[in-house]
């Protein structure tokens, strides 16, 4: 790793810290809002806040992360996220649940997720050679895993255990990642603010809506994320709480997503795919494994599930975002990496919505099994798509085959 930088080592570093309490509150807070007797309609609620004020946030970080230092907006970003987890926990000590405060909370969780994204994704380009991303990405996703990881399993595990102390945890580990990137000295603002805030979001669109295969996709994931969050956030809580044993079981499904994270990052370390995109929508589909699994699935057939579905995710995160860091300008990249992820979350708040409501309908079991099928059916359907780009290929250069069938990009 020290081939790519001393820069480089302090950002995986602060993103470590960063991950594993996003992670550990992921976890944790359905945990806490069922054992203070919540229901599945409280976690939806909850859930839609976080996802809510992520997708609003994401339309303004992309632009201040394109005319500002990105370092900056990512020590931002960790001090929100370190309040929001400091005030939950204070929260939670109070009964009965406090259902529209820890909302509240959880939105400014999720302003502070919205801010730093953009930014994270952007900020590397300017820490490492073109040449090195694809390795630098494989890496820096290989240590952010194993910190979501650890986080996972303790979110769940010491939720169960000790209640809302996690989540003091989580506010002084995002107080340590906000230290931590000082030392990401000598990071300039990317470019000078000449144009207007509405000139650059124009700007931003146009670099997306000029490639057609990156719409289709950000379309399919808006849909294949929907149905993941419901699974996460609403679906698979529920079914490992009340029939699998308990939130430690969940937090040990969240940990095995973790751990195919690090194999699926550490795999793509290797590939080097002459169709990126055609290979990373591949891998996507093992995304559907996690939610049938659980659905029908033993605990050690859903853990395999999990494994495979984080492996998934991961070499699919890693090919993407690669192709999109060597094919749009750097001052220009936040930006998009922004549209791209408000366009892939617009509809997130609607999958634990409707999760809600299935399982008041019907139960957990048919709820996850059309979960797993409508991501399967959305990956399968992306495929044949993207046979129909004359261009797909992963070279810093690829962008010269002009905007009408050309790879480029990330999720």
């Amino acid at each position: 790793m020290n081939r790519l930088g001393r820069r480089f080592v302090w950002l995986c570093a602060s993103d470590a810290a960063t991950l594993l309490a996003g992670a550990a509150a992921t976890t944790a807070t359905p945990v806490l809002i069922l054992s203070a007797r919540g229901s599945g309609a409280d976690l939806a609620v909850v859930s839609v806040a976080l996802l809510a004020a992520q997708v609003l946030a994401l339309v303004f970080g992309g632009l201040i992360a394109d005319r500002r230092s990105r370092r900056d907006v990512m020590l931002l970003a960790d001090l929100m996220q370190a309040a929001a987890a400091f005030s939950l926990s204070v929260t939670f000590e109070r009964a009965p649940l406090q259902l529209l405060p820890v909302a509240a909370f959880t939105a400014l969780r999720g302003v502070g997720l919205g801010f730093y994204l953009p930014a994270s994704q952007g900020i590397l380009t300017q820490v490492v050679d073109a040449a090195k991303i694809q390795s630098a990405n494989s890496i820096r996703r290989i240590i952010a895993n194993v910190a979501q990881i650890g986080g996972a399993f303790l979110g769940a595990w010491l939720a169960g255990r000790y209640g809302s102390a996690i989540l003091t945890f989580v506010g002084v580990s995002c107080l340590f990642g906000a230290v931590s990137r000082m030392g990401l000295r000598e990071i300039p603002q990317v470019a000078e603010a000449q144009e207007s805030w509405r000139q650059a979001a124009k700007q931003g669109v146009k670099a997306v809506v000029s490639r057609p295969w990156l719409l289709q996709t950000v379309a399919g994931f808006a849909l294949i994320n929907a149905a993941f969050l419901a699974c996460i956030n609403v679906l698979g809580p529920m079914q490992a709480v009340t029939h699998l044993g308990g939130a430690e079981v969940w937090g040990s499904v969240s940990a095995a997503t973790g751990v195919g994270s690090v194999l699926g990052a550490a795999l793509a370390l290797r590939l080097d795919p002459t169709k990126p995109l055609l290979r990373a929508l591949q891998y996507a589909s093992l995304i559907a494994l996690e939610p049938l699994a659980l659905a029908v699935g033993s605990i050690s057939q859903v853990l395999v599930a999990a494994l495979l579905t984080g492996a998934g995710i991961e070499v699919f995160g890693v090919l993407w975002v690669t192709v999109l860091q060597r094919s749009i300008p750097s001052q220009e990249l936040s930006r998009v990496f922004a549209i791209d992820a408000l366009g892939s979350y617009a509809i997130g708040p609607v999958g634990p919505v409707l999760a809600a409501v299935m399982v008041a309908h019907t139960n957990e079991v048919a709820s996850l099994a059309s979960v797993g099928g409508l991501i399967l059916l959305v990956c399968v359907i992306l495929i044949a798509l993207s046979g129909s780009h004359g261009v797909d290929c992963a070279s810093p250069d690829c962008e010269t085959a002009g905007p009408s069938g050309t790879v480029l990009r990330q999720n």
